[in-house]
């Protein structure tokens, strides 16, 4: 939600902006500034929180600790008699 209305901020901001150089624009323009400007601010919006969760998930995983030394399980499994007959 919060995304939301800053991407709508922008995308207002940029047309105020657009409107204010003095050029002429017509009003397709004026809906893909307001679009870009939106897309721009979202996707940094949305970058931002995916940063968040990743780290947030990076330090669950470092909470868990480390993984168990697979060569060493590997080693003790393969010491145990062979279970097929020959």
């Amino acid at each position: 939600m919060i995304s939301q209305l800053r991407a709508e901020g922008a995308a207002s901001q940029a047309v105020n902006v657009c409107r204010s150089s003095g050029a002429a624009h017509s009003v397709e323009a004026e809906k893909l500034e307001r679009r870009i400007a939106y897309l721009r601010t979202f996707a940094e919006v949305t970058q931002v929180q995916l940063r968040a969760v990743l780290e947030g998930l990076a330090n669950e995983v470092n909470k868990l600790g480390t993984l168990p030394d697979t060569n060493r399980n590997v080693a003790a499994y393969s010491s145990f008699p062979s279970l097929s007959q020959d």
